[in-house]
C-alpha cells in the first residue's frame, strides 16, 4: 500500500472512487452524491487543494491503482478530515487505515494540536470507523448539500470527546411519560445526529428497560428496530445502527 499526493491524473480517479464509496456506505440519493462529486470533487477545486499549504489531499493505491483517498485541512485551532473515501474493492487491505494515520501525522506536522474527523450521518460506516482509532462522537453540525441540510457528526480524541458531550448534569436523573416516572440512565450517551438519545427505566436501579429519551425534543422515544436505529418523532433525531463493516479499514 502506497500513499502519495495527487497527480494531475488523479481527478478522475478520485471522481470515480468517491462515487462508489458514497453509493456504498451513504444513505444518500443519486441526485445528492452527483452533486457532492461534482461539487468537492472537481478538477479546479482539487488542484487548488493540492496547492494550498493549510490543505491537505492525499491518495492511496495498490499496485499503482489508486483505491482511496483523503482530503483535511489545518484551521486556526485544529486539523479537519473533511473527506475520507476508499473504494469497495480496495476495503480490507488497509487502505483506510493507511490514509487516516498519513492525515493525521501530516496535519499534526502542519501545527494541528488536534485532529477532528467530519462523518455525514448518512455514513453506516464512518463513524465506527474512527472509532477505531481512539475517536469518539462530540457533536454535531449541519451542512446544505443540493438544498437540503444533512447532519454532521463530528469526532475528536476520545479525552477530548468526554470534555465536550453533553454534560450529564444537563439530563435529567427522571422524566414522565403516562403518568410513569422513568429514570435516566445519564451515563449512557448514545449518540444522535441532532443530540444524544439516553436509556430509560422503570426503575431506580435500571433493571427493567422502557424505552429511550431524546436530549434534542426532551421526549420519549420507542425502543429501536432490530439493528438498533432510533428516530425521534418529534425532532427527527436519529440514533443509526452500531453494526458496520471492519473492511472499511
Amino acid at each position: 500500500m502506497n500513499v502519495r499526493e495527487p497527480d494531475s491524473v488523479d481527478g478522475e480517479a478520485i471522481r470515480d472512487i468517491a462515487g462508489r464509496s458514497l453509493r456504498a456506505s451513504y444513505g444518500l440519493s443519486p441526485e445528492t452524491i452527483e452533486v457532492l462529486v461534482e461539487e468537492y470533487h472537481a478538477d479546479e477545486r482539487l488542484d487548488e487543494l493540492a496547492s494550498d499549504d493549510n490543505s491537505v489531499l492525499i491518495v492511496a493505491e495498490d499496485d499503482d491503482e489508486p483505491i482511496g483517498f483523503a482530503e483535511g485541512e489545518v484551521g486556526d485551532e485544529y486539523g479537519e478530515v473533511h473527506w475520507h473515501h476508499v473504494a469497495p474493492e480496495g476495503r480490507g487491505r488497509g487502505a483506510g487505515t493507511s490514509l487516516f494515520e498519513r492525515m493525521e501525522e501530516t496535519l499534526q506536522e502542519r501545527g494541528a494540536e488536534r485532529v477532528q474527523a467530519n462523518v455525514l450521518s448518512d455514513n453506516m460506516e464512518g463513524a465506527q470507523f474512527f472509532e477505531k482509532f481512539g475517536y469518539g462522537e462530540a457533536g454535531t453540525d449541519q451542512v446544505e448539500i443540493n438544498g437540503e441540510e444533512h447532519a454532521v457528526n463530528v469526532f475528536v480524541p476520545e479525552a477530548d470527546a468526554e470534555t465536550e458531550r453533553t454534560d450529564p448534569g444537563s439530563v435529567p436523573e427522571t422524566v414522565e411519560d403516562e403518568g410513569e416516572t422513568l429514570y435516566v440512565a445519564r451515563d449512557e450517551e448514545m449518540g444522535g445526529e441532532k443530540g444524544p438519545f439516553y436509556p430509560l427505566f422503570s426503575d431506580r436501579e435500571e433493571e427493567n428497560p422502557y424505552a429511550f429519551w431524546c436530549s434534542h425534543s426532551e421526549t420519549v422515544v420507542a425502543a429501536g428496530d432490530d439493528l438498533g436505529r432510533l428516530e425521534c418523532s418529534e425532532c427527527g433525531n436519529v440514533h443509526r445502527a452500531d453494526d458496520w463493516d471492519a473492511g472499511y479499514l
